[in-house]
């Protein structure tokens, strides 16, 4: 569907509660920044219906209406992700040596051993992103992506519906690691770990050699904290967002969960208690969190028998948590960094002076890998 030759590309990030737009130029050998926005979807959480719940279509399409309005945007053609989770499937297989050709006629075979999903419900694709030799015999290794038709079709129709239409459709693991690639030159021999804490879901893709080995998605992402903080401080979704952007922070890596309690709550005495409410409930969910990425490094570790992890990347909503890098760094034992989007791009601060804010904003990755796709890079 990649058109060639396009004057820009925006790269639109779809997700639950938001809509993030990032809007990129070619020009020779450099890359422009036009444009950068976010719009949240009005829409409440509700912790356990909205789970499995697929896009508010009325309020998506009005929030993707308001981010191109707002960014004035000219081009028509659009570059949209759907999210990997309930509706997406990423799966590493291994399978007999063919051509491209022979494996597309027979990957829908082979899928249905994979995927919980109808056949026929789903659009599929692959990469062959390698070989490997398991008892004599020479095996490719597949990446396998399954994706629902009607997911598809919904993110397509929306978007036509404003007047606008899809160059691609992509999933946003991959606009993940294509805004990595850009940005970083990655050893050989280097494994990183790319995780993007979203409002839903938490995505792991670790990236060996250059190529994708091992993805795992996580259901415990932002939407748990804020769920976690009006629960516990008997608040509404939208002041428990209000708090944990405002006050809350995970433990500081030099003391534990338990001391850094004990010091807020000798504060709070005579100031916050709110602020010692909010930090003990966001150290909760930051643990199940870490200890949700040590299960899947462990598999990584054993099962894959792959080698050490050398560094964390983090990138989303979740990125933005005050201290959550030196915590997960500290409980991982791992370096732990935010992804910098835009450390080779041209910006200018004139045309984009509303919005300098966000560039430093980890959760415009998605949409900002997806835009450098647009261009083919």
């Amino acid at each position: 569907m990649l058109q060639f030759g396009l004057k820009s590309a925006i790269g639109l990030d779809i997700s639950p509660n938001s809509v993030k737009l990032v809007e990129l130029k070619k020009v020779k050998d450099k890359i422009f920044l036009l444009n950068i926005g976010k719009a949240n979807i009005s829409r409440p959480i509700v912790p356990e219906e909205e789970k499995a719940s697929k896009l508010d279509e009325e309020n998506t399409i009005s929030a993707i209406h308001n981010i191109l309005e707002k960014c004035k945007i000219k081009s028509k053609n659009i570059i949209a992700s759907i999210s990997s989770g309930d509706y997406v499937v990423v799966k590493h297989i291994k399978m007999p040596v063919a051509s491209e050709k022979e494996l597309r006629e027979s990957i829908k075979y082979e899928a249905d051993d994979y995927i919980p999903f109808e056949i026929d419900e789903v659009e599929i694709d692959f990469e062959i992103t390698g070989e490997v030799l398991e008892h004599n015999e020479t095996l490719m290794e597949v990446l396998l992506v399954a994706a629902k038709k009607d997911v598809v079709n919904q993110c397509e129709e929306m978007i036509k519906k404003i007047g606008f239409k899809t160059e691609i459709i992509s999933v946003d693991t991959f606009a993940l690691e294509d805004a990595l690639s850009f940005q970083e030159e990655i050893s050989g021999d280097e494994a990183i770990a790319l995780i993007d804490i979203g409002s839903k879901i938490t995505s792991i893709n670790i990236i060996e050699k250059g190529n994708s080995n091992f993805i795992r998605v996580i259901h415990l992402g932002g939407n748990d904290f804020t769920e976690a903080i009006a629960n516990t401080c008997g608040l509404s979704i939208e002041e428990a967002e209000n708090l944990k952007i405002s006050k809350g922070k995970a433990s500081s890596p030099i003391e534990s969960p338990e001391v850094a309690a004990m010091n807020i709550s000798i504060i709070t005495k005579t100031e916050d208690e709110s602020t010692f409410l909010v930090n003990s409930v966001i150290d909760s969910v930051s643990t199940r969190l870490m200890n949700e990425i040590t299960r899947s490094f462990s598999y990584y570790y054993t099962q894959l028998q792959k080698g050490k992890i050398e560094r964390i990347v983090l990138c989303g909503g979740g990125a933005k948590l005050t201290n959550i890098n030196d915590y997960l760094a500290n409980g991982l034992g791992i370096p732990v960094n935010n992804i910098n989007l835009f450390a080779k791009t041209e910006i200018d601060p004139n045309h984009i002076k509303d919005n300098m804010v966000h560039l430093q904003d980890p959760l415009y990755a998605v949409s900002f890998g997806l835009a450098l796709r647009g261009l083919n890079l």
